[in-house]
């Protein structure tokens, strides 16, 4: 009897345990299918060119502007060309994007640009994508030539592929980079005798005690420091002591970009749009109060990635006077001028870029 009775709560048990799991099943498919009916591409109100860097640049700032699809299962099976269906998916490997023009609307697709995508392994990508150069296991990097041309079904939810997108693989190898830096290192070669030989006449009349020399000088350097900027000083606190610099001449307060900046920069050109930041603690910029001025730098602790400083450099934050690293910490970055930021309430309003290099 007792081995009954358990058997029972057993029974029991285990038939609340099927109808909990029913229950959060269709809970699941349910919030899947909203999740499927509400996504839609947000309009993208910029040329298929800019499209294109700003993917190639900093995919990541087209996310909200994306929905992810893949190739639907019988045309992954067929393989043909001219019926090539995507669908919207949860986790799919490719985005589609919007672009409205005037009154013309096109769909686009592109590989998902927050995914590290094996374009050597990943099959689906040589059906939707022309690919130039050889593949090879040990090179994942590749650049959008030109996106794949759609044409939405009357689902709203899958789309037709018109045209095959390009992608490549190309890059320039280590010789190549040297052969360039070594023509611009040649271009300058002629200035280097001049000033080292003007180096040197200083250096002459220094040694021959010239005493007037040295009041000129002097004289010029007071000059100097009335004439220079006051910002400077700071610059100076960057280079010197980048570890200490956010507690240095009364701390600081850590900035990003609105949210507003970012959607208005995707809809806009960057010249027609007030750039605007808000305090965040995990933002990449410091902003220091000086001389009843406000200036932003670059945090010296954190590690600026290549799309970091490619929007800065497009929204004219700090203009960038050389070529974008792949990489670079923030206290190896060359200030050459702070931003200057104006306070309006609980944002700052860029007033004056600031200019930095690598």
């Amino acid at each position: 009897m007792e081995n009954n009775a358990e058997l029972e709560k057993i029974i029991s048990y285990v038939q609340k345990l099927e109808k909990r799991l029913k229950q959060l099943e269709s809970k699941e498919a349910i919030t899947v299918e909203k999740f499927l009916e509400i996504q839609q591409p947000k309009p993208l109100q910029i040329s298929v060119d800019k499209l294109i860097e700003l993917y190639n640049d900093i995919p990541h700032i087209l996310t909200e502007y994306a929905v992810e699809v893949s190739l639907n299962a019988k045309s992954y099976r067929q393989q043909l060309d001219k019926t090539m269906i995507l669908e919207q998916v949860i986790r799919g490997n490719y985005w589609v994007i919007l672009l409205e023009n005037l009154e013309e609307k096109n769909y686009y697709l592109l590989p998902h640009g927050n995914k590290k995508i094996k374009i050597y392994k990943q099959k689906s990508i040589d059906y939707l994508f022309t690919i130039q150069g050889k593949k090879d296991i040990n090179n994942e990097e590749f650049y959008l030539i030109k996106p794949c041309g759609l044409t939405i079904l009357p689902s709203g939810k899958e789309w037709l592929i018109q045209e095959k997108g390009e992608l490549s693989i190309e890059r320039n190898s280590v010789t190549q980079q040297i052969a360039s830096e070594l023509a611009e290192l040649s271009k300058n070669q002629e200035k280097i005798p001049t000033i080292l030989e003007d180096f040197l006449n200083v250096l002459t009349k220094i040694n021959q005690g010239n005493t007037q020399l040295s009041q000129e000088i002097k004289l010029l350097d007071n000059r100097l420091q009335k004439l220079e900027p006051s910002y400077m000083k700071l610059i100076n606190l960057y280079t010197e002591n980048p570890a200490k610099f956010a507690q240095l001449e009364g701390g600081c307060t850590k900035l990003k970009f609105t949210q507003d900046t970012i959607n208005l920069f995707l809809q806009n050109r960057p010249e027609t749009i007030t750039i605007t930041l808000e305090v965040d603690n995990l933002g990449h910029y410091l902003l220091k109060h000086f001389d009843r001025e406000e200036y932003l730098f670059p945090d010296p602790k954190v590690l600026f990635d290549k799309m970091a400083l490619t929007l800065a450099h497009y929204t004219k934050l700090f203009i960038v006077t050389n070529e974008i690293p792949i990489a670079i910490m923030g206290k190896d970055i060359v200030i050459n001028k702070p931003a200057k930021l104006r306070k309006n309430g609980n944002i700052w309003t860029l007033i004056e870029s600031g200019e930095i290099c690598f």
